[in-house]
């Protein structure tokens, strides 16, 4: 979490990745010149300390992470009450090169006090550090020296907790223990989605927490495609426990949001997604198993943090489009039909999603519109959709006379357009022609870094759009003594774009008396200072942004507007970035251990990728991992004789499975089975597109390979099987009609 309060030698250090704990802890000050020391996050509340047995159970389970954990994996024990230790006598330091994590599980809401914390001191606790996280997604990383005899109990949500301890080479400490106790039942609605939901229906269910099951130890049931939609919860964590099923076409779990965030569920991880609420769905086919099935854990918090709701030329959704994905186009104006001619019949099982970005403040007019018609006003045979990310949202079916039709006119940037169709068609489809505006429009929130901001600390926003400013009027001049960041998320990939700028100038080539630092987690990072300022893009989750100043100030200070995208929050923000340019060499395999991360081609999202390269990176330690393509922008050849991927191409390998290699324009997900993979990027000497970029999640345990080395690529294909049943019922949404205005005819 934000650490707020004093941090220092001796004291503890309780920092988070992930906003919105929901834990409060407050240390009781040691003899001497030491300080209490707070940390607080989040603003959904606290969970006060639950009164702590007077007599402790008399039996406890004690486990020493050193002896029952392994380096790099996750050890699950199950027990109500115990103690966890690093695994030293109070008295000995202790171990270093540690990185092994305990699950305990079995009972639910745990209690959880510190009798012992000694650990080597750090601000951000990088060196040695103790964390502990629960499936609801609330988490605290601890270091330092502190008397926890007074400590009350943490309380944590769900099933169980995790604890994990990582250690650098040298020790300066005696470790730690925790002691434990939990409740034998979790209080928590339970949901089958064999029993709640109902095949081929979409079944809402009002939830904010809970869990939810398909199939038992005899097995899931034949024959379903049952979906709940859970509504009532915001920016929603699921925790898979357990998953045993064979995800294929046949059998399946997939989980989405209102944003289009799809991921297929094959191993137990854990996801967050942003929204009101989530889907799930199971399909199976007719085969019966006499074993398996998933369970899943979810907690949504009450009130969303932010009110939003999101899944030139002609764009045609049946060619640009990919089933069940959302394509992404760049562009201020132009037309967007269903792909067919406008007196032939439209594409049936359709599931095709197109979202316009680049301008905002978009004028959507429907130039025709013959889809079949519903049986009642909830469009569920076939329609077209489309949103916005400021909520709005409109579902439209049936035949028109769109002559006549004013324009709908969409908030924020951009919007989306998807069209669902099942196997009967019945008309010719629709055509809509846009037209946004290059700037956003007035509205946007102002944050005076002077004033949200604090000297030598980090303050975080959640903010998509926005404009930061130094905090003085653009007649006065800035703020003296000052050195506050502010770290921005809640969006990723953001645009930067500085109305004013007027810094005190640089010595020497550098920023020593007043800069504008901008950076994020890809590396990117740049201080400004002077007369001026490009614009500027960052990659990843949000962006950080510290001004510093002297203590003689004399100009005007700066003003920027930015705008992020509203992808779906990554599953773990530590995640490791890997540049193929970087990380790879010409002509060799570079073997890598990593369960998660980022890999892309190595050049900014807006720049091409280099050419005349053949690079590979293998991928080892994980099992049955996912990909997720963020950007896939590879050149393909106009003449499809010569191939699909000749030019240019992004190779995925496995041992099991063989390879296939990707290019043109896509957004998809793979998921492949086995140990790791690799990953090979190859171009010529032309190149025009912007590479790609794909995030990666594996299961932590699995069958390993006897060897993972460097084998020869066989020539088999790794073909994305589409997983059948997927369409679900339109539901009815309240308050989607767009403002009707004037559609201007510029």
């Amino acid at each position: 979490m934000p650490a707020n309060g004093s941090h220092g030698a001796g004291n503890v250090t309780s920092t988070s990745s992930s906003p919105g704990t929901h834990w409060n802890w407050t240390y009781p000050p040691l003899p001497g010149n030491r300080s209490n020391s707070t940390s607080t996050n989040g603003s959904n509340g606290t969970y006060p300390p639950a009164p702590w047995p007077t007599s402790p159970p008399s039996t406890e389970a004690t486990f020493s992470l050193l002896e029952y954990g392994v380096v790099g994996k996750v050890v699950v024990a199950e027990a109500l009450h115990g103690v966890v230790y690093d695994g030293s006598s109070p008295f000995d330091d202790y171990a270093p090169d540690m990185n092994h994590t305990l699950r305990i599980r079995g009972g639910y809401n745990c209690r959880m006090r510190f009798r012992r914390l000694d650990l080597e001191a750090e601000d951000n606790c990088k060196f040695d550090s103790v964390k502990i996280w629960n499936s609801a997604g609330d988490e605290a990383v601890l270091c330092g020296t502190h008397d926890m005899s007074m400590h009350e109990a943490f309380n944590s949500r769900g099933e169980g907790f995790w604890v994990q301890m990582v250690t650098d080479s040298t020790i300066e400490g005696t470790g730690f223990e925790l002691e434990f106790e939990c409740d034998e039942e979790s209080g928590l609605a339970k949901f089958s989605i064999e029993d709640v939901g109902t095949r081929d229906a979409v079944v809402v269910v009002e939830a904010q927490s809970g869990f939810v099951s398909g199939g038992s130890v005899g097995g899931y049931a034949t024959g379903m495609n049952h979906t709940i939609r859970f509504v009532g919860g915001y920016d929603c964590v699921l925790t898979f426990l357990e998953v045993d099923i064979s995800c294929s076409e046949g059998d399946f779990v997939k989980v989405w949001n209102s944003a289009g965030d799809v991921s297929f569920i094959c191993s137990p991880n854990t996801l967050e997604r942003s929204g009101e609420g989530f889907y799930i769905q199971m399909g199976t086919d007719a085969v019966a198993e006499a074993e398996g099935g998933f369970e899943l854990e979810f907690h949504c918090d009450a009130e969303p943090e932010n009110a939003t709701h999101t899944a030139g030329g002609a764009l045609s959704l049946h060619a640009r489009g990919i089933y069940g994905s959302v394509t992404v186009v760049e562009t201020l104006f132009g037309v967007v039909y269903d792909g067919s001619a406008p007196s032939d019949n439209y594409a049936p099982d359709m599931n095709h999603t197109l979202r316009i970005r680049g301008g905002y403040d978009c004028r959507i007019k429907f130039h025709r519109l013959d889809l079949e018609p519903g049986m009642s006003e909830e469009c569920e045979f076939d329609s077209v959709k489309i949103w916005n990310s400021a909520g709005d949202e409109a579902v439209l079916c049936g035949t028109h006379d769109m002559s006549m039709h004013e324009a709908f006119n969409s908030r924020g940037e951009g919007f989306w357009v998807q069209m669902v169709t099942n196997s009967a068609i019945e008309g010719t489809g629709f055509e809509l022609e846009f037209e946004c505006d290059e700037e956003p429009g007035p509205g946007l929130i102002e944050f005076s870094i002077e004033d949200i901001g604090a000297r030598d600390e980090v303050v975080w926003v959640a903010a998509q759009s926005g404009i930061v400013f130094d905090g003085s009027d653009r007649e006065e001049p800035y703020a003296p003594n000052l050195n506050h960041t502010l770290r921005f998320y809640n969006g990723y990939d953001c645009k930067i774009h500085f109305d004013y700028f007027a810094l005190e100038g640089a010595l020497g080539g550098e920023c020593r008396y007043d800069a504008v630092q901008l950076w994020d987690s890809s590396g990117f990072n740049v201080s400004l200072c002077g007369d001026g300022a490009a614009p500027l893009r960052t990659q990843g989750e949000g962006f950080w942004v510290r001004l510093t100043t002297d203590n003689t100030t004399e100009l005007a200070g700066f003003a920027f507007e930015f705008q992020c995208a509203d992808e779906s929050v990554p599953e773990t923000p530590l995640a490791d970035v890997y540049s193929m340019e970087a990380d790879g060499k010409d002509g060799e395999v570079v073997f890598i251990e990593a369960t998660f991360g980022t890999v892309y081609d190595g050049s900014r999202p807006a720049e091409p990728y280099s050419p005349n390269i053949n690079r590979t990176l293998a991928f080892y330690g994980g099992f049955d991992c996912t990909l997720t393509f963020r950007r896939l922008d590879i050149e393909r050849p106009l003449n499809e004789l010569l191939g699909n991927c000749v030019y240019d191409y992004v190779r995925l390998w496995t041992p099991a499975v063989g390879w296939e290699d990707y290019c043109g324009q896509h957004n998809l997900s793979v998921m492949i089975p086995g140990e790791g993979f690799w990953v090979t990027m190859v171009t010529d000497d032309a190149v025009e597109h912007t590479g790609f970029e794909f995030e990666f999640s594996c299961a932590v345990e699995g069958v390993a390979s006897e060897t993972f080395t460097n084998e020869t690529f066989t020539n088999e294909t790794f073909t994305n099987e589409t997983f059948a049943n997927e369409t679900f019922a339109n539901e009815t949404f309240a308050n989607e009609t767009f403002a009707n205005e004037t559609f201007a005819n510029e």
